[in-house]
């Protein structure tokens, strides 16, 4: 075992690398107090940012003020919380790790004087100087004034996190005597199972379980950090999953119906439902289309077809609505409020768009199979056609022969 010590002028950072063939078959508290000078004179500072410089003398980097506490967990093994109380002094932090990341209720236990002020915050993640990290920031502190004496305290709001981060903002010191979890399980244990002779693949299909796991609120949702909200973007990718793994799948239908009930006059509706807010992803919208086929094609769910064929015609109506004359294919400009989003790729999203074009003609075609499936024999017919001219004009539009690339 190895322990790397590294520090710049916001923080100290000291990491344990285990190497060889032996394995840790508990937790292994670790604490450490970087409080003190941190830089030697003669040692070689290396930032993450590949900038390096050799200590003189004199430091001219002000020492970190901080202590973390970890409670450092192998994969595969149950959490378990630290082995002793944390006394945080007013200005300083601790890190409190719970071992892989889950989605709950964080909860604390502690004592601290009348006034002192915590501010709690999640991440999934951590960075190299103690920092926590997650999209949005320190938005996501919750901040709690304490009463005297020693008092538990659960958070009402769910989080998806690994790491609990405590700052006394001061008034007194504050002991945590135990920080944990409360998790709560929406849909149950998964009933379908996979295993095979190669562990890497059995691994893997824990690690998908796991992340689909957190990703269960009472509707499927993006991520259980940050918006941890129903996108159909992100629930058509989910409840592929969702197929294999449960039998109930009331979930599903729950969240297709949820969007009609947000659709606008002109036919669209948001990207994201519920929510306070108008979040337009305009491709979002015709994965919706493609979402409730899925669930059709395991579900034989025919009645929630009938029921939503009429938003599907009314969606299909907005898209005609801002279509290229030239080509055919639905258009977006930058003047626009209609959002292409296309997954955060990397592409110009203005004009004609090839993957908003794919999107469209994956929707139309299950528009259509459903239609077909359930007498609805006029609009499969035009689904079908409309389908079909959208990809001959998205081929000739965009095909590269030579590259036999889009």
């Amino acid at each position: 075992m190895s322990i790397e010590v590294k520090a710049d002028e916001r923080a100290g950072h000291i990491s344990l690398r285990l190497g060889g063939t032996s394995f840790m078959k508990t937790t292994m508290p670790f604490f450490f107090s970087a409080a003190k000078d941190l830089e030697q004179p003669g040692w070689r500072i290396e930032k993450v940012d590949g900038s390096a410089r050799t200590v003189s003398a004199q430091p001219d980097v002000r020492p970190a003020e901080v202590i973390s506490s970890w409670n450092i967990s192998i994969p595969d093994l149950a959490p378990s919380p630290p082995g002793k109380d944390v006394i945080i002094e007013p200005g300083r932090y601790a890190i409190f790790d719970l071992g892989l990341v889950m989605s709950g209720r964080p909860a604390i236990d502690v004592s601290a004087p009348a006034g002192v002020i915590l501010d709690l915050q999640c991440a999934e993640w951590i960075s190299d100087y103690d920092r926590v990290l997650q999209a949005g920031g320190d938005k996501y502190v919750d901040r709690i004034i304490r009463r005297d004496g020693r008092q538990q305290r659960e958070n009402v709001a769910r989080r998806g996190l690994r790491y609990v981060k405590l700052f006394n903002s001061g008034g007194g010191p504050a002991t945590v005597h135990d920080v944990s979890l409360k998790v709560e399980k929406v849909v149950g244990d998964p009933e379908g199972r996979f295993e095979c002779s190669d562990e890497l693949l059995n691994r893997i299909h824990r690690n998908c379980v796991d992340t689909l796991d957190v990703s269960l609120n009472y509707h499927p949702v993006d991520c259980p950090t940050r918006e941890n909200g129903q996108y159909p973007g992100d629930n058509f990718v989910e409840v592929l999953q969702m197929f294999y793994l449960y039998s109930d799948l009331r979930i599903s239908r729950k969240g297709i119906r949820q969007f009609p009930r947000v659709q606008e006059e002109n036919g669209f509706f948001p990207g994201m439902t519920p929510a306070e807010w108008r979040h337009s992803l305009t491709d979002y919208s015709l994965i919706w289309v493609c979402w409730l086929a899925e669930h059709y094609r395991h579900t034989a769910d025919a009645d929630l077809v009938r029921d939503m064929l009429p938003y599907v015609e009314r969606l299909f109506g907005f898209f005609r609505s801002f279509k290229d004359a030239a080509h055919g294919l639905p258009q977006r400009t930058s003047t626009e409020h209609y959002w292409v989003f296309l997954d955060h790729s990397p592409i110009d999203r203005r004009g004609l768009v090839c993957g908003y074009a794919a999107w469209l003609s994956r929707a139309l075609a299950d528009g259509a199979w459903m239609a077909a499936q359930v007498g609805e024999k006029e609009k499969a017919q035009q689904w079908t056609e409309e389908a079909a001219a959208v990809r001959a004009a998205a081929r000739k539009l965009f095909w590269d022969a030579g590259a036999g690339l889009y």
